[in-house]
């Protein structure tokens, strides 16, 4: 798995940072740009609870499988988007196909002997991000040169690259379901998932503790969003970086 992350995590930082600038671009707004981005982030945060299911449900592989691919697909369209209109259609899809990633992430911490499980994340992660730390250069040197071409190359790229790990993972990923997965309708699954989600979510809201950790964690993110969203722009638009 760390091939395929490292194919495709350092374009995140070439596509994903320089969204804003694409958007504005194509004639996005400031409060179109936000809600660009934060819209397709609350459709993820939805889909995410089902996406274990279905992911035990189908097998993890198969699931990680197909859906690295549709992002790819996702990506070459983001690529080549005549309008934000398209752009922001995209992005929901694009975050409908991430519902996949309990599935990912189940397939990773099964990969790692369980007694070596602590050290092996920390490894895998810091690996994970040094390859990344050239993917912000990568995007601005992309925009200097190209303009919004720039851009449209990198997600053009981006795309790419996740059909490529979606390839290399069904070749060289394993399945660690311990029995051949029992595919029953989705719809049930997905009902099933939020049923056993909802007295799960009220049990924490009732932990006094626990309630503070996530509200001062939801705090944090959206401090951090607020800002970073609209950070290229400032650099751009009000330094003249």
């Amino acid at each position: 798995m760390l091939i395929g992350y490292c194919i495709a995590v350092p374009l995140i930082g070439t596509t994903i940072a320089y969204l804003p600038l694409y958007l504005d671009g194509l004639g996005a707004t400031p409060l179109i740009i936000g809600l660009a981005i934060g819209f397709p982030e609350f459709i993820a945060l939805i889909l995410r609870i089902p996406g274990g299911y279905i992911g035990d449900a189908y097998g993890r592989k198969y699931l990680t499988v197909r859906m690295n691919f549709v992002l790819g697909i996702v990506g070459v369209f983001i690529a080549f988007s005549p309008s934000w209109e398209v752009l922001l259609i995209l992005q929901v899809v694009r975050a409908m196909a991430g519902f996949y990633m309990p599935a990912e992430y189940a397939l990773l911490a099964d990969s790692i002997p369980e007694r070596l499980r602590s050290s092996g994340y920390g490894l895998f992660w810091t690996i994970v991000g040094a390859v990344g730390l050239g993917g912000p250069i990568l995007g601005g040197l992309l925009y200097e040169s190209l303009g919004l071409n720039g851009l449209r190359t990198g997600w053009l790229i981006f795309g790419s690259a996740d059909m490529i790990k979606a390839v290399y993972y069904q070749f060289f990923l394993r399945e660690t379901l311990p029995s051949k997965p029992d595919k029953t309708s989705v719809w049930h699954i997905i009902a099933t998932s939020y049923r056993d989600a909802a007295p799960r979510l009220v049990s924490i809201l009732r932990n006094r503790s626990l309630s503070v950790v996530v509200a001062l964690g939801m705090l944090g993110i959206a401090i951090n969003a607020l800002s970073s969203t609209y950070l290229i722009l400032y650099f751009t638009r009000v330094l003249g970086f």
